[in-house]
């Protein structure tokens, strides 16, 4: 129950942290300026809400896919950092999902600062590379760590 409800969480976190680095102008305008809760709030509601209609459905498919699996490597790691393990691919796989998530328009704000913002133009399924990439990382990554936390190192005493 833990596990999963680690899994949820972060998984949830990581859909709202793209929806709001995809608004972060918007968010900073509405927090720095003089506006109520009341508006913060339902603006912040708003931009979760106008996430079906902000991305393709291929880009939304992938965003969650990427969610669940993040969700699912966070617990798998903090359950392996608790007995004692390493980290493996979770974090690459996490930043390139950030990178290739929703559209051309949000990607590259993220992009920008690794200073490709033009690259993503020349690329040919204009940065559902990106997505693919990552979903192959975060299952690689979800893999190796549900195989190694079979394995137990028994350490005899003499």
């Amino acid at each position: 129950m833990k596990f999963l409800l680690t899994a949820l969480s972060v998984s949830l976190f990581y859909i709202l942290l793209n929806v709001y680095i995809s608004n972060y102008q918007v968010i900073n305008q509405a927090f720095l300026g003089d506006f109520t809760f009341e508006y913060r709030s339902a603006l912040m509601f708003s931009l979760i809400q106008g996430l079906t209609t902000a991305l393709s459905a291929t880009s939304l498919i992938f965003l969650m896919i990427i969610s669940v699996l993040t969700g699912l490597n966070s617990a798998m790691l903090i359950k392996k950092v608790n007995k004692g393990g390493g980290v493996h691919l979770m974090f690459g796989g996490s930043m390139l999902g950030t990178l290739g998530s929703g559209c051309v328009s949000c990607g590259l704000p993220l992009l920008g600062v690794l200073g490709m913002s033009g690259s993503i133009a020349y690329l040919p399924f204009k940065g559902l590379e990106f997505s693919v990439l990552s979903a192959g990382l975060l299952l690689i990554s979800f893999y190796l760590l549900l195989r190694n936390s079979k394995k137990e190192c028994v350490i005899k005493s003499s």
